[in-house]
């Protein structure tokens, strides 16, 4: 078996695939060629039971994460599915991506992310596997945060810069027009 970093030397590697896609068979086909003898296991969302089970993954090895409707960071990891899921004691974190970018796949990332905070991999349709790791989605989202802020400033500015010159142009006028009471 070729060794990765990051997986364990001592057993077959464990990989916990977080179903966001509806790629499984051909991630579970690349992840099987990326690291032969790997376990797979799944969590899926509820009306993917069907889909994981067709994809050939053992019924011990499905975990339903059926208390919201997609993968959010702190409810899944509060969640009874989460913690089921760490007793299995995975070695990398998965995720499925819908285009070979990750576009779209926030929740689902930052999700992966909390899982396991050195990085995980994601599988694109076309079944090429993508590391990532905390610091560039970090910086991703740090530079996501920043451009809120500035958008938010230079709205707030577009607004009322206008409204604070027509006050102050009024004000003027009313104090050198002489309409104001002395």
């Amino acid at each position: 078996m070729r060794h990765r970093p990051g997986l364990c030397a001592h057993r077959a590697p464990r990989l916990l695939v977080l179903r966001s896609g509806r790629h499984l068979r051909v991630a579970i086909d690349a992840l099987r060629a990326y690291a032969p003898g790997c376990e797979i296991a799944v969590v899926g969302t509820p009306g993917s039971e069907a889909a994981i089970a067709q994809a050939g993954v053992p019924a011990e090895h499905r975990f339903i994460y059926s208390a919201r409707p997609r993968f959010l960071p702190l409810a899944f990891v509060c969640s009874d599915t989460a913690r089921h899921a760490g007793r299995w004691q995975y070695d990398r974190v998965v995720v499925l991506w819908n285009d070979p970018a990750g576009n779209g796949q926030g929740n689902v990332n930052r999700t992966a992310l909390v899982l396991s905070p050195r990085g995980f991999l994601a599988v694109a349709p076309d079944g090429s596997i993508v590391e990532r790791a905390l610091w560039p989605q970090l910086r991703a989202e740090a530079v996501r945060a920043v451009v809120s802020v500035a958008t938010g400033a230079a709205i707030s500015a577009l607004l009322y810069l206008p409204a604070s010159i027509a006050w102050l142009v009024a004000r003027t006028m009313g104090v050198t027009g002489g309409s104001r009471a002395q």
